[in-house]
């Protein structure tokens, strides 16, 4: 039984993340162990207030417990993060539930980045000279959304909060009429918004939750052939 520790970088637990992407692993998911902590457990309001993104700095966006939705800043996070895989067994997996870069934490065995496996998925996904329709939860992370498409492709942004905008697919569909392929760069984006959006618009959606479920598949999967 391999242990897999999914890390948000809101409060844990993720009873709208989590439970999704074990579903997508299939059969996988029979073998591993699934434990969740988050950046941002044990901290009171008004400390989670005191990590709002500064001048500058990279906007991340989820949610606490209750279900309320955040918005820090990613060095905040990232240091946070590093210290949750501090705590983390040598030789469990681990997947960081977030987009973002990180590029901070350092590699280790068994960690999946969401961010890196979405980018790879993107790329894979996308024709030369595309049109790529990208969703991001907030407005302030359109430069770093347009630096994740594949060079030589054009670029059209949707903004959408996966915890808030309901019913939003007629309105991206026409936002992304004249995208070849849309990515959906959240983790808290899930399944029944990329059905959704593919329907809307006959478009191939790539789903960073299913990237970021795929990749632990293929980590898990060779754990356990070692």
């Amino acid at each position: 039984m391999q242990t897999v520790h999914f890390l948000t970088i809101g409060q844990s637990p993720r009873p709208d993340v989590v439970p999704e992407i074990l579903g997508m692993l299939g059969d996988v998911a029979s073998g591993i162990r699934a434990a969740e902590a988050g950046a941002l457990d044990g901290l009171s309001r008004e400390e989670v207030q005191a990590g709002a993104p500064r001048d500058g700095e990279m906007p991340l966006v989820s949610r606490l417990r209750d279900g309320e939705e955040v918005v820090i800043g990613e060095d905040f996070v990232e240091e946070r993060m590093a210290a949750l895989l501090g705590r983390i067994p040598a030789g469990d997996a681990a997947a960081i539930l977030c987009t973002g870069p990180f590029r901070g934490i350092a590699e280790r065995p068994g960690l999946v980045k969401a961010g890196p496996v979405f980018d790879r998925t993107l790329r894979a996904a996308t024709p030369p000279e595309a049109t790529v329709g990208m969703l991001i939860p907030e407005a302030r992370q359109e430069a770093d959304a347009r630096r994740r498409v594949p060079e030589g492709c054009r670029c059209v942004i949707g903004v959408a909060s996966p915890y808030g905008d309901g019913g939003v697919e007629a309105r991206l569909a026409r936002e992304f009429r004249s995208a070849d392929v849309i990515g959906l760069n959240c983790l808290g984006y899930n399944g029944p918004l990329a059905d959704a959006m593919q329907r809307a618009t006959g478009k191939p959606v790539v789903l960073a939750r299913r990237a970021l479920a795929d990749a632990v598949a293929r980590v898990v999967t060779e754990d356990l052939m070692v």
